[in-house]
């Protein structure tokens, strides 16, 4: 719908997943499903701030705050800080410097 809509050419307005396996008794699924402007402008605002997290790190120290998350401790498991990052000064300051 993003895509579409944003190349101009199309206006999707409904969509269809046309599952091509049956399910567990062998029977064949579609689903039809309308999408509203609130929903495209959620998705709009997310797609923004994850990729401003991405470009600025500011992910980085994020977690899920799940206490037994194995994402979480093998980002802390990392050496890899934001201090450290592309964007630091210190990294500005020398273009060649790595960990």
């Amino acid at each position: 719908k993003l895509l579409l809509d944003k190349e101009g050419k199309r206006n999707m307005t409904d969509g269809v997943i046309q599952f091509i396996e049956p399910d567990d008794r062998g029977k064949m699924h579609r689903e039809e499903f309308a999408i509203t402007p609130g929903e495209v402008k959620v998705l709009e605002k997310l797609v923004m701030d994850v990729a401003r997290e991405i470009l600025d790190l500011s992910f980085w120290n994020k977690g899920c705050h799940e206490s037994d998350c194995k994402y979480c401790e093998l980002r802390k498991g990392m050496k890899f800080t934001q201090a450290t990052g592309p964007n630091s000064a210190r990294t500005k300051k020398d273009p060649g410097h790595s960990e």
